[in-house]
Order: structure tokens, then sequence, then C-alpha cells
């Protein structure tokens, strides 16, 4: 046996070391410290005690709160009950042995609609111990067969007002409201609001895609009852459904085609206390409506107009006793699209995020306007400037007709302005709303760009058609308050004029969004990075509303699907947005379903049918790549599983039909990518998503199939793009030309790059380096090199490049380049914006500058999230925080702390509220770019895998605590770093004197445990030997039972609940492992060699004798070759074996000329020959039979054979007549003689032998044969 006698010395060492460590070692429990654990963050579905969800779909998650380092989940157990939390039980699960945690199925008895249920779940955790939470519920969704779809009598004014009212004979016990339009509405009980909890949640029912459904909210209404009676009264608006939106959208088409009838329907169900229950639903005999209402006109792009005064005139409208007898019948509508229920993606008014004006130099009043000098004025600005005259915010404001009053309200945001003011009865406010104030200069680089009004006054230009203006008359009752119903806009300034004198008293921004559970969290050392962050937080609170709009301010908002699919990964980091998503890919579906199959540009439709329709490159693909990103951030297959059938037809179609658009590839770039090389790759990753995915859920041959496309797509593109240097020909292949936006196409372009290597769109290593290389060349950027007119060290993606941008350049070792891009100031980039006053992410890199003014007004949002998906980057990156590839959702994940090696940034803080828990990651550094410190919090239930970056030196003797296992030095990242196994709990490690250190964190405690200081030893030696390049020669049988003992030994190790018994036996196991590392695997060259020569040969050219040894020799030699365990001795013996019984075979002699001459020579009848003639004929012939007969005639015997052919041949021509000299009259052939030739003999003397013998006649086996 071949020992590789390295390892083997290694392992002896090590066994030394263990042993004295052993006999020195004094092992002992510690005294159990004190602990908590609890079971909180219940939901169904992603949202909390969510009313009104399909019952069809129920998926159950709680988070694990513990401060016990290790702690873990072993078991639950659900159990569901009816109606209360001491009701029926409907479901119990039972002991589950599981640790799952997150979206795990309801597996009961169908569930029934309408009905409250109670769960809890019990948790057993690492110490054996059974905790139960708090009971938590949901409700499921409604029946909707007694109810009608009901419209207005009338219709002529902005908003109809319905309202039914019903006396109560019981007293109640719960009451629960179920409701949608068509339209957006708000609803009341008994003259109060209703709301969604404590939430004021607005826009409701959402938008979807009214054609083919409409989601439908539940409310519970209990505590607005609180007497017999009950009043319903509701307010319907336009919303996406009948204003702009969707006139463009063509929703009018639903109904009557000149009309958007504004539709509702509804259910009460009251539950008395003796469990009876009364049902009051919308119909055309109970409910009656009124044209009269103060909402005079809504619409989201325009606003709102408000009459105080007709307020007041049906104030009680929705309350108990209001008389009714001038309103209208209402008229029944059908409406036959489906009801779905969901509450997944409601908008609501987030009062944590109001602002109030800032003060300042930019809130004033001006009724004067100076003019330029060029148009006669004394104004130094292009377009003159308004004179300003200051105003006090703490105060009362007053303004006069003709006064404007300017507020900044300090940050940029999607919402409406809530105001207290005071005005005599009739007079008229308006509210007009902006993202900037002009600077009063001209753009000099751009035709449409620059400021369209003085400087002082709103800039309005970007904001295309939309009015964005809400008025107010005054009912002239004091002090009134107007926060407008059905719209929003997206700003931070707001201009305030009047036809009276008003006087403002309150003024507040209220935001308005679907997302406001925030989760994640980043801070740095650097201000501006901080700003970058806040302005991204901002921009995807705008933009997620009911769906990812692009924008919230100009005429447009709607579902560009390229926006959001680049940042959902950024969004899903920093909001808790599951639910969102959960809604939003629900319309893309629908659209799929609605599209014959594929997804589009614009989902749901809404603006400009030829966009929305479009099949584009990173656009439409959202379809696809969505539903993956939710996945890896929940580790819930749900989305796919619904999707996987509209996703293979979505493939299907580009496919067979490509991405049927120019549009819109890398949208903004830069010196960008060509769009058909876009579709490309794209088409590529979206192949290697569905390969994913077709594999998770069990479609093994959907997913073998996408394997197969991919390396065809592959071989395509290289042929295609990539050249014999390894540029990429990211515009030449496709024949040059600039963008959309006149930007010019080149090669290798940082898109092209950046998605060439994200693929894998490489076939050497050279090729990637080299992709790295041209990489780094563009965005170095040298002297201006490969974009003139901007700096080193900038960026050039658009839309589809940006969220991959900084975590390519971070995967290929380039993380310094990375640093780089962050921190750049300069245009174009992301601080760019920041250093300009921004406080939301801009469309443009270029929307505005303190230089030039402002960007193309054609298409200038302030407020555009996508440029904000850096976030990802330093989520993931910066501090860390990612999930494992191969367990997505957190359950298991990675932290790699990327510190700034340019020391720009010296500290980072990460936070990140996972399904599982709170994850923490926080890193210093010093002024070298080097680390100092590093705080780790793993939430319970989970493990991570930490790569600090340190050096060697700084663990050479690091010794660990419980929870920590040091894996070894690695490298991740393109970087030298330590690795670390994690279990749950809190860490903090500091560099002191350039040693590494740890310590738990604080509050966190440990349990008794059994000591592991060997294990650790042992698992830290093992894991260097399965790192290193030798391994790989080891035999597999001895690789799978060494890894399975160093898993099993680290899994031990971080089960602070391991027994001593259970330490000890890990380590002696792994040791034993550690032995057997000797075992390496044979060459088998030379066997293989020996094996396709003995398979060419032709036994039935060889004598009987060896050919069974030959064939015995063969199978063993196969058999040890296709035996990964065999050992060069095993090898070596297989080979010999073969060449011997090779070497052994004899060929036999060539009978083909006997054979001949026995047939040619035969006679019929020898009566008419002699005697003496025919006895020697007889006696030659039985020779040549005998001979011809004989199966064990060599080649060694062909003189045997010969003669005997040539006996019989004279025997033949000797035979003679009974006449004399008469010869006899048979057929012959004269040339039958052996004399002179050679007769063949098969492979002869033997040729196959000799050519293995040459073939291994270099090798020291051929040697040893020899000598033998």
């Amino acid at each position: 046996m071949k020992i590789f006698n390295k390892k083997k010395a290694l392992a002896l060492l090590l066994s030394a070391t263990m042993a004295v460590t052993i006999a020195g070692s004094s092992i002992s429990a510690m005294a159990v410290p004190a602990s908590s654990t609890e079971i909180e963050y219940l939901r169904v579905n992603y949202m909390e005690n969510p009313l009104g969800i399909d019952k069809d779909d129920v998926r159950f998650s709680w988070a694990m709160d513990s401060n016990l380092i290790g702690q873990n989940q072993k078991a639950y157990q659900i159990v569901v009950t009816k109606d209360n939390a001491n009701g029926a039980v409907v479901w119990d699960s039972g002991r589950v042995e599981d640790d799952k945690s997150v979206a795990v199925r309801y597996d009961g008895p169908a569930l029934e609609l309408e009905t409250r249920y109670y769960w809890t779940v019990s948790v057993t955790d690492a110490t054996g111990t059974v905790t139960k939470s708090a009971p938590s519920y949901f409700d499921t969704g409604c029946d909707f067969t007694q109810a009608d779809w009901i419209v207005a009598g009338r219709q002529e004014a902005g908003a109809p007002m319905f309202r039914t009212q019903k006396t109560l004979s019981k007293s109640v016990e719960s009451a629960k409201l179920y409701i949608s339009s068509l339209g957006i509405y708000n609803a009341y009980v008994n003259g109060q609001e209703v709301l969604a909890g404590e939430v004021d949640d607005t826009f409701n029912p959402g938008w979807t895609d009214y054609f083919h459904y409409v989601n439908y909210q539940t409310y519970d209404i209990t505590d607005y009852i609180d007497d017999s009676e009950l009043a319903i009264g509701v307010m319907v608006g336009n919303g996406w459904y009948a204003g702009n939106i969707g006139t463009v959208a063509n929703y009018q088409s639903i109904g009557d085609p000149d009309v958007s009838e504004l539709a509702l329907i509804a259910k009460a169900v009251v539950t008395y206390t003796d469990g009876t229950k009364e049902v009051i639903s919308t119909n055309t005999t109970d409910w009656k409506s009124s044209d009269e209402s103060p909402v005079l006109s809504n619409d989201f792009f325009d606003g709102t107009s408000y009459d105080a005064r007709i307020a007041a005139q049906v104030a009680g409208w929705n309350d108990i006793g209001y008389d009714v007898s001038g309103w209208d019948e209402v008229a029944k509508f059908d409406y036959t699209g489906e009801l779905r229920p969901s509450s997944k993606a409601a908008a609501s008014v987030d009062e944590t995020t109001t602002h109030q004006p800032i003060g300042g130099e930019d809130c004033f009043k001006y009724s004067q306007i100076e003019k330029p000098v060029s148009e006669g004025g004394t104004s130094e600005y292009a377009t003159g400037h308004v004179v300003k005259q200051p105003v006090d915010t703490t105060g009362d404001m007053t303004i006069q007709p003709g006064e404007t009053l300017i507020l900044d309200m300090g940050q940029n945001k999607a919402g409406v302005m809530d105001l207290t003011a005071s005005a005599a009865a009739g007079t008229t406010m308006k509210i007009r709303h902006a993202e900037m104030l002009n600077d009063g200069k001209l753009n000099p680089e751009i035709e449409k760009g620059g400021s369209d009004g003085p400087k002082g006054s709103i800039y309005t230009v970007a904001l295309t058609s939309a009015k964005v203006t809400d008025q107010y008359t005054f009912a002239g009752t004091g002090d009134e308050v107007f926060e407008p119903d059905f719209t929003f806009h997206g700003f931070r300034y707001v201009e305030i004029t009047a036809d009276a004198e008003v006087t403002i008293k309150r003024a507040e921004s209220k935001t308005i969004t679907s997302v406001t559970d925030q989760t994640g969290y980043l801070e740095t050392s650097d201000p501006s990075v901080n700003q970058l962050v806040q302005n991204t937080l901002w921009s995807q609170r705008s933009n997620y509303l009911s769906i990812p709009t692009d924008c919230p301010q100009r005429a447009e908002r709607v579902g560009w699907t390229g926006d959001a699919q680049l940042f959902a990964q950024t969004g899903l980091y920093n909001f808790d947005a599951t639910a969102f998503f959960e809604n939003y890919i629900d319309v893309m579906n629908q659209s799929n379903s609605n599209n014959g199959g594929f997804y589009s540009a614009i989902m749901p439709t809404g603006f400009v049918g030829f966009f929305a329709s479009m099949v584009s490159c990173g656009w439409s693909d959202a379809g696809v790549i969505i539903p993956w990103t939710v996945y890896q951030q929940t580790g819930d297959l749900t989305t796919i599983e619904k999707s996987y059938d509209y996703m293979t037809s979505y493939m299907q179609r580009v496919y067979e039909q490509g991405y049927s658009s120019p549009m819109f590839g890398d949208w903004l770039g830069l010196y960008p990518a060509s769009t058909p090389y876009l579709n490309a790759v794209y088409e590529i990753y979206c192949t290697q998503l569905m390969e994913k995915m077709a594999g998770l859920i069990g479609e093994t041959e959907d997913a073998a199939t996408y394997a197969a496309k991919y390396l065809e797509l592959k071989e395509k593109f290289m042929e295609k793009y990539v050249d014999e240097n390894g540029n990429v020909l990211s515009a030449t292949a496709d024949g040059g030309g600039v963008s959309n936006h006149g930007y010019p196409y080149i090669d290798n372009a940082q898109t092209a790059l950046l998605w060439a290597l994200k693929c894998g769109l490489y076939d050497t290593q050279a090729q990637k380096e080299t992709y790295v290389e041209n990489l780094v060349k563009n965005i170095k950027n040298e002297n201006g090199a490969v974009r003139p007119e901007y700096g080193e060290n900038t960026l050039s993606v658009g839309f589809l490049g940006v969220n991959v941008l900084l975590p390519i350049l971070s995967e290929v070792g380039e993380a310094e380049t990375a640093y780089a891009l962050l921190m750049q100031d300069e245009l174009p980039s992301w601080l760019y914006s920041v250093k300009n006053g921004a406080t939301t992410i801009w469309e443009r890199w270029n929307s505005y500058s303190v230089d030039n003014s402002f960007g193309d007004a054609g298409m200038n949002s302030f407020n555009h999230y996508s440029y904000g998906a850096c976030l990802e980057w330093m989520y993931q990156y910066m501090v860390g925080i990612k999930q494992s590839a191969t367990t997505p959702g957190f359950k298991e994940f990675i932290l790699q702390p990327t510190v700034d090696t340019q020391s720009q940034i010296t500290y980072a803080n990460g936070r990140y509220d996972s399904n599982y828990g709170e994850i923490v990651s926080n890193w210093t550094a010093d002024g070298n770019g080097n680390l100092t410190s590093y705080s780790a919090v793993v939430p319970a239930n989970t493990t991570a895998t930490l790569y600090l970056p340190v050096n060697a030196d700084a663990v050479s003797d690091f010794q660990g605590i419980d929870g920590i296992t040091f894996l070894g030095m690695t490298t991740n990242n393109g970087q030298q770093v330590a690795a670390f196994s994690l279990s749950s709990g809190g860490f903090d490690f500091s560099i002191q004197d350039g040693k590494l250190s740890v310590a738990a964190g604080e509050g966190y405690v440990t349990p008794t445990q059994a000591n592991k200081t060997i294990l650790s030893q042992v698992i830290a030696y093992a894991q260097t030997q399965k790192d290193s390049d030798e391994f790989e020669n080891v035999i597999p049988m001895v690789q799978e039972s060494f890894t399975a003992a160093l898993e099993n030994a680290k899994s031990v190790n971080t089960n602070l609940m391991a027994s001593q018994e259970e330490v000890d036996g890990a380590w002696k196991a792994l040791m034993n492992e550690i032995h057997k590392l000797g075992f390496v695997k044979g060459s088998k060259t030379n066997l293989n060699t020996l094996i396709e020569v003995g398979e060419s040969y032709n036994l039935d050219n060889y004598v009987e004798q060896g050919k069974a040894e030959f064939t015995a020799a063969l199978a063993t030699a196969k058999t040890v070759y296709n035996d990964g365990n065999a050992m060069q001795d095993e090898v070596d013996s297989a080979a010999s074996e073969l060449l011997n019984a090779m070497v052994n075979l004899r060929l036999r002699a060539d009978k083909s000329l006997l054979e001949k001459t026995l047939v040619e020579t035969e006679v019929a009848d020898l009566s008419s020959y002699t005697e003496q003639s025919v006895d020697a004929y007889n006696a030659a012939r039985a020779e040549a039979e005998a001979v011809f007969a004989d199966n064990n005639l060599t080649e060694s015997d062909q003189d045997v054979v010969n003669r005997a052919a040539d006996n019989l041949k004279a025997a033949y021509d000797a035979l003679t007549r009974l006449d004399v000299g008469q010869a006899a009259t048979v057929a012959g052939d004269t040339a039958l003689s052996t004399s002179g030739r050679n007769v063949k003999t098969g492979e002869s003397s033997p040729i196959a032998v000799a050519v293995a013998v040459a073939a291994l006649a270099a090798t020291a086996f051929v040697v040893s044969k020899k000598r033998r």
C-alpha cells in the first residue's frame, strides 16, 4: 500500500499532541447560567394577525428570541382552534421533529370562510425545554354570493357616497366587514373611519388587473358598534381604475365604455353573543347613494378638490340616523372579474415619518418676480428670481391674494400635505407640489434642461401633464383641517396660494406607502454614504405603493418591471416586503395569462400601451427573477410553485420568438452595451434561474432541459460576442449604434462584462481574467481613455448594470475598486446626487447639478429607486449579511464583512431583521484599512459561516469560545480570510497586538456544556487537510467518511448542549479518519491502456488454453479501474495479471488453406482407382481431417497444418485409375500448395501484445515485468 507519508506524520504528531492534551485536561461542567427563550413574531403568510386570507394558502412562521448561545429548535407543534384561543381544535400538527419555522404549511381539514382561527406553536429547544407562544390569529376570506356590485344612481361629482343602516336585534359578539370597489374607497361605520387595526390604510383595494380580478379587504368592526344600530358609509374615489391612469389602461371598457363606473361591493357579518349571525350586503334595496360629495374631483396625477361647505351640509352622512330621503337609488353593476382576498400590498399613511417645514432660506413668501437682465430686469439669473420674504414656520403663516408661500418640508416623498388653516367661508386655497425649486439657470449642455421658472419658484416641467394640485374651499368655521383623500404626490416643496387671506397654523407632510416595517439598517463612518442609504429607503417608501412603481410625481407612476426586478433584492432587505411581492407576483402572473403566456415591460398596464406590451430583456424577465429573489430571501418555494407554469410559458416564448423589443436595454447607461447583447445575457440568466427553480420543485426533466439550453446559448454567445483575445464585443457584434438616450454602444462595456462574469460566460480562466482586467480598465478610465467627458473611477452602468456592478467587483477580488466607486462623488456616481442635496434617489445620474442646473425635463424624476440597488452590495458585502447559496432564507447564512482598505470608511454597522430574527454585522478598521473589531449576532435557530478579513498570524493561536469553531484560513471573494462556524448567539471579536480574540456578546450566556478544547483543535487541523490540494488524491471512500466525520464534529462543536461523551466520540472518530488520509488513489493510466488493448482482441483467433484466464483478468482489471477507492497496489496487481494473461494467449494456427484443400480434394467415388493410391489418399485425408479438427493447434504448429494440406494434395494428385495411365477425373486446384509462401496466422506473433508493451515501454510497470 502506498502511504502519503507527510499526512501520516502529521496525523501521528496530532495524535501525540491530543494525548498530551487529554492527560493534562480537566473536563468539568460549568454552572448553568440564566437564560431566556421566547417564541415571537408569529405571522401567517408573512403578515401579523392577517384578516381575510385565502383559506387554501395558509403558511405559519415564527421566530425564537433567546440569549442562549447555540439555542435552536428541535421540534414544533402547531395547534389551530376556531373562533377563540380556547375553542375547538381544528388541527394539531403533533410533535414534528424539524427545525423549520418559516412558511410551515397548514395541513389540516379544509378551513371555513368568514372565520377567525387562533393558533399557537410550542417549540422544543436545544435543552429539551418546551416553550409555547402566545396565541395569534388569522381570518379567512368571504363568500360574496349574497352581495351585489352596485353603482351610484348619479355619478357626476368626484367621489359618490353609499350608505345603509341596519337595526341590530341582539347583543353583538363580533362583526366583520368585507369590502372592495372599482375605484378606491374610504369606509365608515357609525361615523368612524374604518382602520386596519391602528393603521390608516388607504387606496384600497389596490391596483390589480381590473379586467380579470380585484382584491378585497377584511376589517374587524366590532369596536365601532356601540349600540343597536349599524350604519355603513362608503365614499369611492377614482384611484387607478377611473382616473387618468385608468383612462390610459382602458379600464372604462369594463362597463359602459363612455363611463368609468365607480362600483362597490360589501358584506358585513355580525355575530351575536348567542352564536347567530346577521348579514348586511350591498344590494339595490337597502343601499342608497348620493352625488353631493364634498370631494369635487380627485386624481392621482392632478390632485383632489374638496369643498368644506358641502362637507358641512352632508355632515353625518356615514353615521346613524342620517336622513337619506334625498339620496338616489343604487343600480346593480355587472362585474365579471374575480374577487380575491388580499391586503398584502395595502397602502397606508405612515404617521412615524411625518415632516414639518424645516425653515431657513427655502421657506418664504413672494409676490414679486425680478426678471433677468436679458428681459430688461435686474436679476443675474437667466430665468429671473423671486423676491423672498422670510416666514417663521414655527408660528402662524398668513398669505394674501397674490402672495405665494413656499415651504421646504425637508424630505422628498410620496404623500400629501396635512394642513390646519383658517379663512373666510368660500376662500379657496391651492397647494401645488414639487420635488425641486428652480435655480434660475439654464443648462448649457441640454436644450430641454435647466429651470422652467425664476429662481425660488417650484420646478414643475418634469411633472409632464400631472397638475399635482390640491384645492380646499373653506367652510369658515375656524381652524379647519385638510388632508386630501384619493390622491398622492411626489414632493419635497409645496407652493400655497389663495384667493383671499388664509392663515396656516400647522403644516405637515404625510407619507403614504405600502412598506412601513423597516428590516434593514446600515450606518457607516461617512455621512454621505449614510445619506445615500436614507435616500434609498425614502425612494422605496415612495414607490412601493400597491405595486412597485417607477416614480411618484409625474403623469406616469406605473409598474415598470425592470425597475422592480433589479431593486427587488435591496427592497427585501430594506423593508418587510415579502407579502408585498407576493401580491405583485400575482399581478404579473395574471398579466402573463392575459397576454397568452408572456410577461411584459409594464405590469399591470397603465401607461402607453405600446410600452406596456413589450417583451424586453431585464423588464419582462421580472416574472422569472422576482419569484427567485423572494425565494432567496425566505426559503419559501410557494411563489415559485405558483408561478412555474407561467414562467415556463414565458421562457418558451422567448426561446421561440426572442425579445420583441429593441427597448430598453441598459436604460440611461453611459457608453452602454447594445440591447441585443443584453437580450442574449438575460435569456441566459433566466435559463439558469429556471434550471435551479425546476430542480427545487422536483421538475428534474425540465431542469436537465434548461441545463442543456444554457450550454447551447452559452456556445452561441461565445461564438458571437467574445473574440480570440477575450474582448466582449458588446457593440460591434451587433453593428454598433447608440442607445435610446443617444449614448454610444461600446465593446467591453461595464454592464456587458458584469453580466458575462455573473453568468459564467467564459471557457477558460484566462478569459475570465481578461474580462476582469477590461472591467477595471473601463472603471478606472485613466486620462478619459474610455469616457473622455468623465473622470477616473467612475461608473457607466444604467439600470441593468447597477445592481450587479459592486457585487461582481467584490466576487472577483476587486473590493477596492467597488469602494472607489461607492465613495466617488463626481458625475456619474451615487454620491453625486447626495453632494447636490438629494434626499431620494434620482432617475438619472445627472438629473441635476449645481453647475448645469436640471437635466432633460422629458424624463427627470428625483424619486426613482433603481440606482439605490447599490444597497444590495452594502448589505451583502460591505457589512456582509448574505444568504447561503445552499440554504436560502437565512436559516444558514454568510457573514463576510469587507473592510475598506483605503480607509475612506472606518466603520460599518449593518442589521437585517430576517424571518428568523435579528442579524447583526458591525466592523471597525484603523487608518490603514486593517480590521480592528467585529461584532455579530446570529439569531436563535440559525447558524452562520463567518469570513473575517485577517491574516494567518492573527489566528495562529486563536482560542475559540462556546458557539464558535475556527475552520482555518481560506480565500473568499479573492481575499485571504479566517473562516469560522458560528452557532446562534452574539459574538464580539477584537484584534490587539495583531492577534484575534473573541468574547460572547453582552447579555448572551452559554449553557452547561462539555469541554471542547480537543475537538476544536482536531477540527481545525482536519479542515486544513481537507482544504489542501492533496485531499483530492485520497480515495473517495475515505474522502466521504472523512467529510462526514468532520461535519459531525462541527455539528457537535456548535451544539452547546452536546454531552462530554458526544464530544469525545466526535473528535476520536475524526482522528481515526485523519489517519486514513494516507489511503490515496492509485494511478490507473497503465491499467487503462492494457484494458483498451485487451478489449480489441478477437478471441475467436486464439486457442482455448488461456482464454478463460484472459477473460477473468480483463474483467478484474475493469472492476479495479472503475473502483474509485482502488489504491496503487490493487491497480498494479490487476494490470500485472492482465498483461500476463495477454502474453499467455496463443493465436490459432491458420487452417484456411487446409480447409480449402479438404473441400477441393474430396472424391465421391474411389472405386475406379487403384487400391494402393486409394489407401494413400485415405490416410492423407484422415490425417488432414484430424489436424483440421484439433483446436489446440497454435501458430507454432503451423508446419503441422501445412504439411497435412500438402500431403493431402499430393495423395489426391497420385490417385491412379484402374486403367493404366489414366488420371482420375476429379476437380482440383493446382494452386493448392504451401510451398514458398507464409500462411497468415490471425493477429500473428502476437502483435496486440507488442502494441500494449510498446505503450507501456517507458514505465516502471513494464520494467518490473521484464525482471520477473
